[in-house]
Formats: C-alpha cells, structure tokens, sequence
C-alpha cells in the first residue's frame, strides 16, 4: 500500500508541476520578448529575426519561438490642422498583416508599378482619429528634411486579437501619445516589400518574440532562466545591431516558478517521508509479532 501511494505522489507531483507551469505562464504578457534597436536597412529585419528565434529556442530547450518584426521609418509630419498640434506619424513594415487583422475596408498595401505614393493601411481607431478613408492620398513630410512623402491610404483594419504579442509591434493598433509639445498617432502600416521598392528611409526596427510557453515543462527551470538570460544579454551581437533595448519578463517567471516548485516539491517530500516512517514502522511491528 505504502509503495503504491508513493508511486502516485511521485506521478502526481510531476503531472501537477508540469500543468502549473503550464498555465501560470499561459496567457502572461511577462513572456514575450521585445527588442528595439537602430537600423539602416528594412533588409536587416529578418535577418536578426531568424537569429533571435535560434538563440531563445536554443536557451529554452528546443521550445519553438515565433519572432515577428518590423522596420520603421523617421517621423513624418501630418499637414497643418491634421489632428491635435504638430501631428506626426511614421511608417512601420509588418509581415503577415492579413494573418493578424481583417479589412475593415478598402485592400492590402502591395508593390505597385509606376505608382508614386507609398501604399499603407492604417489601424481603425487612427481611421476614426484622423477622419482617413480607404483611396485617401496624404501628403507628409519628414521632420528632419521636410521632404514630401505621398502616402495612399490603401485600406482600414482592425486586430483580430488584440492582445497577440505581434502587435507589440510599434504599437500598431493606432492611437495618440503626447510628448513634448508632439502629438504622435499610430503609424501607417505596409509591408517590407513596399519599404524596399519606394526606397522608404529605415531608422529604427523592432522585434517581438513569442515563446511556445505550453512546450516549457518543470524540468531544470532556473538553469532554462539562466541560459535565456544569456541570450537575452547577446541580442546586440546577433547582428550588429545599435543602441538595443531587450524587455522580458521571462526569466524572472521562470526563476519564480523554479523556486515555488522547490517548495511545493519539499511538502511533497515531507509527506512521502511521513508515510516511509509509518510504513517501516508497521513492517518492524508486523516482523515482531
């Protein structure tokens, strides 16, 4: 009886551990990591992003990492009575769009011959902000040089699931932030291809990675957090990147959940050693008699 028992404890502490990591990290936004750095070139996006998706899979054990990027140009400025005072805007190149959003109206933005305004769609509470329709055509202008960027408002979506980690993304879901005398409004979204073709100046790119948190088990977590930590640490070197910045919370929740499950294991043990003692007690009482 006493070995049966101490079987099941043993299986159920591994099944309720594994689950429990499972689920606190399910769903946590601490788990996704985000990079922002410097870049000269819309081609250097996927470049760094598959580097990124080897590294943190390798430091978490082979668990499947999704990495989404984006490129984003220098800040454009919206005409003379466009929204609140000193408007701008920037243009930000997301691959996938249409697995992540759907068309609230109008098309995608793709490469068109001969066309001469940057084709872009633009979040729906933008579309809402800014009174834009679909075939819209904007006339901005960098803030540093002034020169005129024509930008065609191919289409309106709206996110599918919000609160995906892809749309860490240069916060693509449109919206207003205010600083220093600036009102800056989600940017006008196309695609790498358009970057490219249009000759679009890139300043500045970003990466979201998002771990297969139900592959991660209980097994070894702190060295898994120390090992992504690493990784984490050796962004910078994965392509040359200049003045990154990396934000995660992973490998604090796993250095967290690596010590509660000590605790949790060391209850386990004292129960199973409890039930060693009276087992072995009985045995010498059934010996003696």
């Amino acid at each position: 009886l006493a070995a049966t028992l101490l079987a099941a404890l043993a299986a159920f502490s591994a099944t309720v551990s594994n689950h429990a990591v499972r689920t606190s990290l399910t769903g946590n936004p601490g788990t996704s990591i985000s990079v922002n750095a410097t870049v000269s070139s819309v081609a250097t996006v996927p470049a760094v992003g598959g580097k990124l998706a080897r590294s943190l899979s390798a430091a978490l054990g082979g668990v499947p990492v999704a990495v989404w990027g984006a490129a984003s140009s220098d800040y454009l400025d919206f005409p003379h009575g466009t929204g609140l005072p000193n408007a701008q805007t920037h243009l930000v190149s997301l691959t996938s769009l249409n697995a992540h959003a759907a068309l609230v109206a109008g098309s995608w933005p793709t490469v068109v011959s001969g066309a001469a305004a940057v084709p872009a769609a633009v979040p729906a509470g933008l579309a809402r902000s800014l009174h834009l329709t679909a075939g819209q055509t904007l006339r901005l202008h960098e803030s540093v040089t002034g020169a005129p960027v024509d930008v065609r408002i191919t289409g309106i979506f709206r996110p599918l699931r919000p609160g995906s980690p892809y749309w860490l993304l240069n916060s693509a879901t449109g919206g207003v932030q205010q600083s220093g005398g600036f009102a800056d409004y989600g940017p006008l979204v196309t695609t790498p291809a358009v970057m490219a073709a249009r000759h679009v100046a890139v300043v500045a790119a970003a990466w979201v990675a998002g771990p297969d948190v139900a592959r991660i088990g209980s097994g070894n977590l702190q060295a898994v957090s120390g090992r992504l930590q690493s990784a984490v640490d050796k962004v910078g070197h994965l392509g040359g990147l200049q003045n990154q910045a990396v934000s995660t919370g992973l490998p604090a929740l796993l250095s967290g959940l690596a010590t509660a499950l000590v605790v949790a294991r060391s209850q386990l043990a004292i129960g199973a050693a409890i039930l060693l003692v009276i087992a072995g007690a009985t045995l010498a009482l059934a010996t003696v008699m």
